[in-house]
C-alpha cells in the first residue's frame, strides 16, 4: 500500500480548536475590578454633588434669608473670587472624602497628595492672582473695551503662572508632608484640560447679565473636575488590579 504523507509541520487538532475557541463572556475578576472601580468613581462623584449643594445653599441661604429658593441655587453670581475658591475648595473636599471612604486604604496618600496639587495650583493661586489682578484693573476706570483687553491678559497670564508655581508649591509641601519626591512636570497638554480655570477666567472678567447668569449653572459642574481627580487618584494605576 502507498503510504500518504502529510507535508507541513501542524499544530495538533486539539491545540487549534483550543486556541480558537471563544473567550467566555463575563470574566467574574475583570467585571469585579470594574465594578469596584464604578463605585469609587461614583462615591467620588457623589462627594462632590453634595458638598456643591450644600455650599449653594449656603450661598442662596445667605442673600435670601427670608426667601429660601432651591431654583435659585444655579443663579449665584461669581464675580467674588472668594466665593468662585469657596465653591472649588468644598467641591473639591467632597470628592476626596467620597474617594477616601470607597476606595483602598493603600491609595489614601495619593488622594491626599492630588487633593494638594488641586487646591494649591488649582483653585488657590490661580484664582488669587486672576482676581487681584482684574481687580486693580477695574479700580483703574478704563474705558469698557480696554479693560476687558486687560483683563483678559492678566487673566490668561495668572491662570499660566498660577497653574505652574501653584504646582511647584504644592509639590514642595507633599515632599515635607511625606517625604518623598513629587515633581510635576507640566507641559501643553496640562493646560487644555484646566477648563475650569478658563470658566473662573470668564465669571471674574465678564459683567454681563446673561454670562453670569451661564456661569452660575456651569462653574459648579466644572468644578466637580477638581473633586473627581482628587478622589479618584491612583484609580487608573494597575489596570488589572483592584488595590
Amino acid at each position: 500500500m502507498t503510504e500518504l504523507k502529510v507535508l507541513g509541520n501542524y499544530p495538533p487538532v486539539q491545540q487549534v480548536h483550543k486556541n480558537k475557541l471563544p473567550k467566555a463572556f463575563g470574566d467574574k475578576d475583570k467585571n469585579k475590578i470594574i465594578n469596584y472601580k464604578n463605585k469609587v468613581r461614583a462615591a467620588t462623584l457623589a462627594g462632590s454633588v453634595a458638598a456643591s449643594g450644600l455650599f449653594l445653599s449656603a450661598l442662596e441661604k445667605y442673600n435670601n434669608p427670608k426667601n429660601f429658593k432651591f431654583s435659585n441655587l444655579f443663579k449665584q453670581n461669581f464675580k467674588n473670587p472668594i466665593k468662585v475658591m469657596g465653591l472649588a475648595t468644598v467641591t473639591m473636599l467632597g470628592g476626596l472624602a467620597g474617594g477616601l471612604l470607597s476606595d483602598d486604604k493603600s491609595k489614601r496618600k495619593a488622594k491626599v497628595k492630588e487633593a494638594i496639587h488641586q487646591f494649591i495650583g488649582n483653585i488657590l493661586v490661580p484664582i488669587s492672582i486672576v482676581g487681584a489682578a482684574v481687580t486693580a484693573i477695574e479700580k483703574q476706570n478704563y474705558p469698557r473695551k480696554k479693560e476687558i483687553i486687560l483683563s483678559g491678559i492678566a487673566s490668561i497670564a495668572g491662570v499660566v503662572i498660577g497653574i505652574i508655581t501653584g504646582n511647584y508649591a504644592a509639590g514642595k509641601i507633599n515632599e515635607k508632608l511625606f517625604k518623598e519626591n513629587d515633581k510635576r512636570h507640566i507641559g501643553p497638554k496640562d493646560f487644555s484640560i484646566h477648563v475650569d480655570d478658563i470658566m473662573t477666567l470668564i465669571a471674574l472678567t465678564s459683567n454681563g447679565e446673561k454670562v453670569q447668569s451661564f456661569i452660575g449653572k456651569a462653574l459648579p459642574a466644572i468644578f466637580l473636575l477638581c473633586g473627581y481627580e482628587a478622589g479618584t487618584s491612583k484609580l487608573h494605576d494597575n489596570p488589572e488590579e483592584i488595590h
